[in-house]
């Protein structure tokens, strides 16, 4: 975006309204149409206004004057108030050199060019940027650049004095629009531009007022840029879509394979100057990898097909294999009946169909054999594996079918099994056994029908039903037993079977056929509650004639191996121990001779100790001492005989 130049020289009339002596300081617009001033002497560039441009009003103010992305806003130095709207005394002031500005247009193509002429910088006047000193909400400004491009042809004068002569009117905002449509159009005004690009160039056409606001006018200006921007993408895409058939036509003349480089394809289409020109263009390459694409993609899906349709055939073929079939012997029968379906590789080298497998296969010839195309050794293995699989599928699932239909017979066997032992419920008891109810049941079919069959056996039936029966008599007994104790009915060995009924009969509901095996238990229970009462009255008497032996142990005197039960009684009837035992006389009795039977023992065992030390003391210490000095001679006498009178070391042997 170029600046635009509105120094004083551009307009006498606006440049004596803004000031009253000429100034080095010249006004300009950014690329982002913000305003800042360039001084052409000291070659500095700031965003605030300098005094020498502003009007009188303006330097008597406290409002500065900064800009924010091309807009405008006040800033008062004494409040520290910022504004969009321009302050009143600043307004009033101005008024007058705003209408001077608006009334007089460019009157020659003289004035016009000159004021174009100034609209650019000169390389050495790049201005140097100078922020401004008050407080801004903007960002610090961009250093001015000088023009990119040329600007914008000027209308002729004479068309412009001959619109102004007669100014159209518009009834509508819409044929006002399309009227300013129609001026950017004849303008020429291209989708690069911009708004002050554009402005500049259509600003003195009269139909550029024919919409009356700026929004209105920038609006309408991005819509017409819009559309040609459409406009000109889709003159690209269709020249694009034209570069592209025309590479294709020319693709399809050449002999190309699936495995062909862009290297090649230039090679070949050097004797093609028509076409030539395309293969040299940077989408020459782009065109011929799309096109090879798509060119092998419809061959893949081609083969596909064909393969796809062949082993569908062998898929029907083998569809009535057994599950014993080998792939051995299937392979021979594949390829003797679909040899026609077969890769032409795999066809024999004396047939007109075989053609080998590094033969080049233009893509583009439609009579030429691929030689990739049929079926391979691994498409009819893959057939029978998938086929083989099928095989095992109907058969698991007809051996699923055999397994459940079994498994429903044998549950009706079983519920059929139950119903015979309902119907012979009167002959299960408690403590009824096999051996008594199998010759009942042992003709019957619904017994012969359980026989052999997995699961539970009718023996394993007949224990549940009489375990259920037992159960039922474990409850009924607990209810008896518990009205016994809250009634206090005590249930011995010889009761009655008559007076329990009675008790039950007046005190529970149970079934006549149960009670008779709970009396049973209930006596079972009374004869073994007996056993255990004895059973603690024997341990009792076991301790107390224990109390009692220990007691004649401590007895003083001590009883010993010559006490005699009838002298001693006198004595012991006195033990308490003796009392507690009551009339077990015959038992302290047995008691007594046991411990005199224990003292004798030990008066032995004390004689048996004193005859051992004695004999012990019999070996006198003299007889001990001769006999070693003899024994010590005997081998000193040896010693000599040998010659050898030296001592013996500690460890050593005489031999």
């Amino acid at each position: 975006m170029q600046p635009q130049n509105r120094n004083s020289d551009a307009n006498p009339k606006a440049a004596a309204s803004l000031s009253g002596s000429t100034t080095a300081w010249t006004e300009h617009v950014s690329g982002e149409g913000r305003t800042y001033y360039h001084n052409r002497e000291t070659g500095v560039t700031t965003w605030e206004k300098p005094d020498d441009l502003k009007t009188p009003q303006e330097r008597a103010s406290v409002w500065k004057e900064y800009s924010k992305d091309g807009r405008p806003y006040w800033y008062n130095s004494v409040t520290k108030e910022t504004t969009w709207n321009k302050p009143v005394e600043l307004s009033v002031g101005s008024a007058e050199t705003t209408d001077g500005l608006d009334a007089d247009p460019p009157a020659s193509a003289a004035s016009m060019a000159s004021e174009v002429s100034k609209m650019s910088l000169k390389p050495q006047e790049q201005p140097k940027v100078q922020h401004p000193v008050a407080s801004t909400p903007s960002a610090a400004p961009p250093v001015a650049r000088p023009l990119i491009r040329p600007p914008p042809p000027v209308p002729p004068v004479k068309a412009l004095e001959s619109m102004r002569k007669h100014p159209r009117e518009f009834k509508t905002i819409e044929e006002a629009e399309t009227a300013f449509l129609e001026m950017l159009k004849t303008h020429k005004v291209g989708s690069e531009w911009t708004w002050e690009q554009t402005l500049r160039a259509v600003v003195n056409d009269p139909d550029y007022r024919a919409l009356k606001t700026t929004h209105e006018r920038k609006d309408a200006f991005y819509k017409y840029i819009d559309q040609l921007r459409e406009q000109e993408k889709e003159q690209r895409r269709q020249q694009l879509k034209q570069q592209r058939e025309e590479v294709f036509q020319m693709l399809d003349s050449l002999p190309l394979t699936e495995f062909t480089r862009y290297k090649k394809v230039r090679h070949l289409a050097k004797d093609l100057p028509q076409h030539k020109a395309l293969l040299l263009e940077n989408k020459g390459r782009l065109f011929f990898e799309e096109y090879m694409a798509r060119r092998i993609r419809d061959l893949k899906d081609a083969r596909n097909r064909i393969r796809e349709e062949r082993i569908k055939g062998v898929a029907d073929y083998l569809k009535d294999i057994g599950i014993s079939a080998k792939w051995s012997e299937i392979k021979v029968r594949l390829m003797e009946k679909f040899q026609d379906h077969l890769m032409p590789v795999m066809q024999p080298e004396d047939s007109a169909k075989h053609v080998s497998l590094d033969s080049p296969y233009y893509i583009n010839d439609g009579t030429a054999a691929d030689p990739e195309s049929g079926l391979s050794i691994l498409d009819l293995m893959e057939a029978f594996e998938r086929a083989m699989a099928d095989v095992e599928m109907r058969d698991s699932d007809i051996r699923k079918k055999e397994k459940d239909a079994a498994f429903r017979r044998e549950r009706q066997n079983r519920e059929r099994f139950r119903e015979l032992l309902e119907e012979h419920q009167s002959l299960i008891t408690p403590v009824s056994t096999w051996s008594d109810f199998y010759p009942v049941i042992k003709g019957d079919q619904r017994y012969t029908n359980m026989l052999g069959q997995p699961g539970s056996t009718p023996l394993e039936l007949f224990w549940d039903k009489v375990e259920l029966l037992n159960e039922e008599v474990y409850h009924d007994r607990k209810r008896i037993e518990a009205a016994m104790r809250d009634h206090r009915f005590k249930m011995n060995i010889d009761t009655p079977f008559d007076q329990v009924k009675r008790f039950v009969d007046d005190h529970c509901s149970v079934s006549e056929t149960h009670l008779e095996y709970i009396y049973q238990q209930l006596v079972i229970k009374a004869k073994r509650r007996k056993e255990e009462e004895e059973e603690r009255a024997e341990r009792h008497r076991k301790r107390l004639l224990d109390d009692f032996k220990y007691a004649l142990y401590d007895l003083e005197p001590p009883v010993g191996p010559e006490s005699i039960w009838d002298q001693e009684k006198a004595r012991i009837e006195k033990l308490p121990e003796y009392r507690d035992i009551g009339d077990g006389e015959e038992d302290c009795r047995k008691v007594f001779e046991h411990v005199v039977q224990r003292a004798k023992e030990k008066v032995e065992q004390r004689r048996k100790r004193r005859d051992s030390e004695s004999r012990k003391r019999s070996r006198s210490p003299t007889n001990d001492r001769e006999y070693l000095d003899h024994e010590s001679g005997g081998r000193s006498k040896a010693a000599r005989l040998d010659g050898n009178t030296s001592e013996l070391e500690e460890g050593e042997m005489v031999i």
